[in-house]
């Protein structure tokens, strides 16, 4: 099988995850790390090339597009540029830290083209792509409800809604069709340990035909947590997350058999999968477009967990 050579840009704890996930990966293969930090080569597979920038990584390495895995306020000034130069991109959700960044980005791609994705990864897992096959035998009004987090990461520059509720929020934009008439959100009492505070969220999103979501995400769980499930015509379908990673999807309450067992089930995986074949057979803007949807409603929910109110999120 012919591997597409990738660099990672960022070679922090979530570089270190997506390098090894690379490293299992069918398809994709690690061609370099892009860090200024002098410390990261003896961090990395000495074979690996470590670059201070992307441009270093293009001259220097065969590497034929790049993922991001950087913070989302770092994140939008390269992904400008690699998108302005045709370079393939793996982006990291959220895909900003404000409209106007996420905006600025589906401006980009809009004007260059894009051969990529966001890294809203379940999405891409095929247990989720088997519950939208079966959604779609089933018209009608969607109830979500949703549960997602861990205990962690603490995060010192972004809140545990930003770092936690884009997936659950373009899983919800991908079952329910339309846009959400109004959104509330709530913050539940924070748990602290030492100088460090976690929080969960409560989401609800109301649609007009009657379709409704309800997440519970955060940083404050006991232990890593992930159960999406959508109620439509009389039916449900839960995909699931153990705490040990494993994929689960049950229709009506029986489980479905080998929807986690393989390497390319796990959404991670199923994701650079698909960036690889973007790169190898280009693709849209679609998931640019969700991004900046997704941005749009986190900040919603962020302005009505500060005013207590419900907001209107206007188009998206």
């Amino acid at each position: 099988m012919i591997q597409t050579p990738v660099a990672v840009v960022g070679a922090g704890p979530w570089g270190r995850t997506i390098a090894a996930a690379l490293a299992a990966t069918p398809s994709i293969a690690l061609a370099a790390v892009v860090s200024s930090n002098p410390e990261t080569q003896a961090a990395t597979d000495p074979a690996v090339p470590v670059c201070r920038d992307w441009r270093e990584a293009v001259d220097t390495t065969d590497a034929a597009g790049f993922i991001l895995a950087v913070p989302p306020m770092h994140q939008p000034a390269i992904a400008i540029e690699l998108i302005e130069n045709g370079i393939p991109t793996m982006l990291e959700k959220p895909l900003a830290a404000t409209i106007a960044e996420a905006e600025a980005i589906s401006c980009a791609a809009a004007k260059h083209g894009f051969r990529g994705v966001v890294n809203h990864l379940h999405i891409y897992a095929p247990a989720f792509k088997t519950l939208m096959t079966e959604l779609s035998r089933r018209p009608g009004p969607r109830i979500v409800r949703a549960t997602a987090g861990a205990r962690g990461p603490h995060r010192t520059s972004w809140s545990p809604l930003w770092d936690w509720a884009g997936h659950d929020l373009a899983m919800v934009l991908s079952t329910i069709d339309g846009h959400p008439g109004e959104i509330s959100a709530r913050s539940e009492p924070a748990i602290v340990d030492g100088a460090r505070a976690y929080q969960n969220y409560l989401i609800d999103l109301v649609y007009e035909d009657g379709s409704r979501a309800g997440l519970h995400v955060g940083n404050a769980f006991d232990r890593k947590t992930r159960q999406f499930c959508v109620t439509a015509a009389g039916s449900e379908i839960c995909y699931g997350e153990s705490e040990t990673s494993e994929i689960s999807l049950r229709i009506d309450g029986r489980k479905q058999p080998g929807a986690g067992r393989s390497i390319e089930s796990r959404p991670l995986n199923a994701a650079l999968i698909a960036f690889a074949d973007r790169i190898r057979n280009g693709g849209g803007i679609a998931d640019i477009e969700l991004g900046n949807k997704v941005v749009r409603l986190i900040d919603a929910a962020d302005k009505s967990s500060r005013s207590k109110k419900p907001v209107c999120p206007g188009p998206i």
